[in-house]
């Protein structure tokens, strides 16, 4: 079965969302980009190849896909848990960086 097809995305760097009604293929492209989902076609981020990579390589270049919350992994985990869990994919030397610029664009969570 084809969920998406003929599909041409650029998106700027940065955090990047994607709204849209059920059933329109959100979370089928998300999760063949983050690679948790296969999908075909290629997929470069910045001037890299990333279509041989496996989902947890790709996380270690900034790609990844948060499921909605019924269908979360790790829903048992408290926010600052998720979080903590999340930034060990970052360089030890960048964490508390990216940590302090999520806090920055989600004040609710400190």
């Amino acid at each position: 079965m084809v969920a998406l097809a003929g599909l041409d995305l650029a998106i700027p760097r940065g955090l990047f969302g994607l709204l849209g009604p059920n059933g329109a293929g959100k979370s089928s492209l998300l999760g063949a980009l983050a690679g948790s989902v296969r999908g075909s076609g290629e997929l470069v981020l910045g001037t890299q190849s990333l279509k041989s990579l496996a989902a947890h390589q790709r996380a270690a270049h900034g790609l990844a896909f948060v499921p909605e919350r019924r269908r979360n992994v790790f829903s048992g985990m408290t926010v600052q848990e998720n979080l903590a869990l999340g930034l060990r994919l970052c360089q030890l030397h960048r964490r508390a960086q990216v940590r302090d610029r999520i806090l920055q664009l989600f004040p609710i969570l400190q």
